[in-house]
């Protein structure tokens, strides 16, 4: 049998009848020609090895004559050159050797081998063979075996390990490392555990070659394994195995150990040279210790440009761009060029920061230092071009570039994908395709994210069938992929065929299917899945717990949502912010505040998501005071930023309570904190202000705004809606549609509509009403019908409101039969007041409200009999009317107070002033009196 070899075959045998050198070498050995310049020359090489005196002995020796008899001098000289990188020479010098001996072969082979020339090193090792005058020695097969590992040739390699057992060398510890090290490199790292389990002997490079190769072969903790036995077997680490160690903690994101790596280093007088360095640095990089990593940059003796790129890449996959970009500019400082890798990670910080003219600056610098553009750069431009938005750029990169890989393609791609420009990309795509390049996973998983943005169901079925058709059809993050595109184009049921046809599902599919359901509203759907999950011993990740959380709050289901916080504590997901954030939420919807109170004061670390969470609970839950004092608690957090969504929890707290002073005092901070251009917290001010009386304010702010929303020219129509304006909301309704960038929608025309009732406008709000689905387009709905009859009823045109509800298109609801028996209460309509009762005894049986407002109609209308009736009824079906409270606030302070209130200290003077009021109101017939009775001795207030 042959070694297969690319360009030589190698015989499976060596002749052993030879000693090893041919008869004449050996004479020359005993009697060297001219002894006196051999002993010369040779002492020359020896004392200056250098490749100028090789050159120079080389000339003389030929002159003397003295080579190419003389073996020993030969070579040195063919030595010499091999390590100084003229292995041209050395071979040249090696052919014009008569008998080279096994020293010479073993010379010219590391030569090739110093030079990288792998497979004219096999080559020599295949003559070797063939000559069978000389015989290999324990130097050869590692010298060829590395070659076969450089090369990736298993099956040469395999056969050299039979040659070494035949020949009785693998015994020998350089050979058997020789031997991990390619069973290591080809991916046999079972093989590679036979050899070291077979040697007698085991040595620091064997040990180092162990470790190595478990982490290589993604086995980190079994390099691990290997470091702890080679200390009990008593041999000493060097450089070489901390490296190794090293980088197995950081495959495995050990950091603990790492750090005890680096102290057992220094203990053992190590130090931290470059190398040792800068694997120190990348460890504490990868395990994200920045901090640490500056460490050990700040405490190497030495630092070379591997180095600094190493902290640059730290700094720059950390979220920490700014502090990349400083570094690069010290390493400049301190006249250290940079190389393609460093500009590499410094264009990736850029790219992160989104800074389009420091790319271009790099660019420009490559250019002018005469950086070799290779693909690695180029694409490393393409890609920040991309992320910067510069999309027309990285298309002229690209098609300029003459060896355009799948690397280069994807980038432009995905920039496409990520500033939305969708038929740009899949224009690329096709041009990709005609370039004869074939995606990768990282291609298609952006064209699936494009086809998401689309409201396109073809297109998505053409994406998934080209997918079908390549070998990544089963690939998990592709197939997590399509389930995301499905779900999101509301195809949930083909996103559950594409998850149930999956042989293999990873976590990231669980959560993707899982957060589908619930997005989509089928909240048990995405239980059931989470059960499946569970049974099948697959653990979700913590952002996919957290959604499942968030789907019992949209069900309000707290029997479930308990169940699950009980699954979180006892699969050990909390402490973790993400998860106890939704928990939060969850009992803040579902009206449990003491529960959410209790994981955000168990909480080992708040973020700002946390305290938001709990500002909006209590705002939620009527604790408007604890919100606000809260709010103060998290002011006092240098580490807490407070947001836009900190302050619009903040403001509907003000709003519920009703204090103009509170709100002042947000309006000056959001000013301060340059939060005001934010335009939720604009629209939230004005809200604020209009329902605390100031009505100018909110003006102010709206004329003030350099942008408007549809939410803001909503707002102010309300605004003078609730103060009886109506001819004001006209008008910005007006200068909303001479606006042009946006159009009203169905609350504007609530908000119109309701500003038409308070001040009486009948026909305009009929005229409002009427042009909604022909002039706009837009469908009334219940609430807009509930406007119309409230405008009608209360001009007192009941009739006409009670025949509007019956020829109303849609079923009428509560609010619509509210509306009609509220306005029967200043026309002390009975009849009418009983038909809208009977409609919502069958609509909303359990509501207080509307019969209270029965029971003061019939009151007004001197039927005490009926209002007792009614009341008794409430009485014994245990319903309790809300005490009616009102708020002032005056000179900072607030006072609150009940109906017939005698608690302030000028109580007296206070009935006073509204006694004469009273009678003035009478006086102009504006109010009346009988809207607050008496009945049994106790005072009643009415409900509106």
């Amino acid at each position: 049998m042959l070694l297969q070899l690319p360009q030589a075959l190698l015989p499976t045998s060596f002749s052993k009848t030879t000693g090893g050198r041919c008869h004449h070498a050996a004479e020359d050995r005993k009697g060297v020609p001219n002894p006196t310049a051999h002993h010369h020359l040779f002492t020359l090489l020896r004392d200056s090895p250098r490749l100028e005196t090789a050159k120079q002995v080389h000339a003389n020796a030929l002159k003397v004559p003295i080579l190419p008899n003389d073996l020993s001098l030969a070579t040195r000289i063919l030595s010499i050159y091999g390590n100084s990188g003229c292995f041209g020479d050395a071979h040249d010098l090696f052919r014009c050797i008569p008998d080279p001996d096994i020293v010479s072969w073993n010379s010219i082979i590391k030569a090739f081998g110093i030079n990288c020339a792998w497979l004219d090193a096999l080559s020599l090792y295949s003559e070797l063979g063939w000559s069978g005058s000389v015989r290999p020695n324990g130097l050869t097969f590692p010298a060829a075996i590395k070659a076969c590992s450089k090369l990736m040739l298993l099956k040469s390699g395999t056969e050299i390990h039979c040659h070494v057992l035949r020949n009785g060398y693998l015994p020998d510890s350089f050979v058997g490392t020789s031997l991990i090290s390619l069973y290591a490199n080809c991916g046999r790292f079972v093989n590679a555990c036979r050899v070291f389990d077979g040697m007698p002997q085991r040595e620091t490079a064997s040990w180092n070659a162990m470790i190595g190769g478990s982490v290589q072969n993604g086995f980190g903790e079994k390099g691990l394994v290997f470091y702890r036995q080679m200390k009990m077997e008593g041999c000493l680490p060097d450089p070489m195995t901390v490296v190794g160690v090293l980088n197995a903690c950081s495959a495995l994101g050990d950091v603990s150990f790492g750090m005890c790596i680096h102290a057992e280093m220094l203990k053992l007088g190590l130090g931290i040279d470059v190398f040792v360095g800068n694997s120190l640095l990348d460890m504490y990089s990868k395990c994200g210790c920045v901090d640490m990593a500056v460490n050990v940059f700040n405490q190497m003796d030495e630092q070379n440009v591997v180095t600094w790129t190493a902290l640059i890449s730290c700094y720059s996959q950390h979220g920490e761009g700014d502090s990349a970009i400083e570094m690069f500019r010290e390493m400049l400082v301190e006249n250290l060029l940079p190389n393609e890798f460093t500009l590499a990670t410094l264009l990736q910080a850029c790219a992160e920061r989104r800074y389009l003219q420091l790319v271009m600056m790099v660019h420009a610098y490559t250019l002018r230092n005469g950086f070799s553009m290779d693909k690695f750069l180029l694409n490393s431009l393409i890609d920040s071009y991309s992320k910067c938005g510069a999309i027309g750029a990285a298309e002229k990169m690209l098609d300029r570039m003459n060896c355009r890989d799948v690397v280069s393609w994807t980038s432009v791609i995905t920039g496409c994908i990520d500033h939305k420009l969708i038929e740009r990309a899949f224009m690329w795509f096709f041009r990709m395709q005609n370039d004869l390049v074939m995606p990768n996973v990282v291609t298609l998983t952006s064209l699936i994210r494009g086809c998401s943005y689309l409201n396109a169901p073809n297109l998505c079925r053409s994406v998934h069938g080209f997918v079908m058709k390549t070998e990544m059809k089963s690939d998990p993050t592709v197939a997590t992929s399509l389930i995301n595109m499905y779900t999101k184009s509301g195809s949930v049921d083909v996103a559950y065929q594409v998850f149930d046809k999956l042989l293999e599902r990873s976590i990231d599919s669980w959560g993707a299917m899982i957060v589908g359901y619930v997005q989509s509203g089928s909240i048990g759907r995405a239980l059931e899945i989470f059960i499946q999950s569970h049974i099948s011993e697959e653990y979700l990740s913590p952002e996919t717990m957290a959604t499942v959380v968030q789907g019992c709050c949209h069900e309000i289901s707290l029997k479930r949502g308990q169940s699950i916080h009980c699954y979180l504590i006892k699969h050990r997901f909390l402490p973790c912010a993400v998860v106890e954030n939704s928990l939060m939420d969850m009992y803040a919807k579902c009206k449990q505040v003491a529960s959410a109170c209790l994981i955000f004061d168990g909480m080992h670390s708040r973020d700002n998501i946390s305290w938001n969470t709990m500002i909006e609970c209590y705002a939620r839950n009527d604790c408007l005071h604890e919100a606000l004092w809260l709010l103060r608690e998290m002011n006092q957090h240098d580490d807490i930023e407070i947001d836009a969504v900190t302050m619009l929890s903040a403001l509907q707290a003000c709003i519920r309570l009703g204090s103009l002073r509170y709100g002042e005092i947000l309006h000056g901070f959001i000013i301060r904190s340059g939060i005001d251009s934010d335009i939720f917290v604009q629209n939230s001010l004005l809200d604020m202000y209009a329902k605390a009386g100031r009505i100018n304010l909110a003006e102010q702010i709206f004329l003030e705004m350099p942008e408007k929303d549809l939410s803001s020219w909503n707002s102010m129509i309300s605004a003078y809606g609730m103060h009886g304006d109506s001819r004001s909301a006209l008008k910005i309704f007006a200068q909303l549609q001479d606006y042009g960038l946006t159009h009203p929608n169905d609350i504007t025309f609530v908000s119109l509509l309701s500003a038409f009732g308070h001040s009486g406008n009948v026909m305009e709000g009929y005229q409002c009403f009427n042009s909604m689905l022909i002039d706009y387009g837009i469908e009334p709905s219940l609430d807009h019908y509930a406007c119309v009859v409230d405008i009608l009823a209360r001009s007192g045109r009941l009739i006409e409101a009670e025949e509007f509800i019956n020829k109303m298109p849609l079923e009428p609801g509560s609010a619509v039969w509210g509306a009609l028996l509220g306005a029967c209460r200043s026309s002390r309509d009975v009849v009418v007041a009983e038909r809208a009762a009977k409609k919502l005894a069958i609509l909303d049986p359990g509501n207080i409200a509307w019969k209270v407002q029965l029971a003061n109609i019939y009151a007004t209308a001197g039927k005490w009999s009926e209002a007792q009736r009614v009341r008794a009824a409430m009485k014994d079906s245990g319903m309790k009317k809300q005490t009616g409270w009102s708020c002032l606030e005056m000179g900072g302070r607030k006072y609150q107070f009940l109906v017939a209130d005698t608690r302030h200290p000028e109580s007296s003077r206070i009935y006073e002033m509204l006694d004469g009021l009273t009678a003035q109101m009478k006086y102009a017939n504006l109010g009346d009196s009988s809207f607050i009775f008496e009945q049994g001795g106790e005072e009643e207030i009415v409900i509106a």
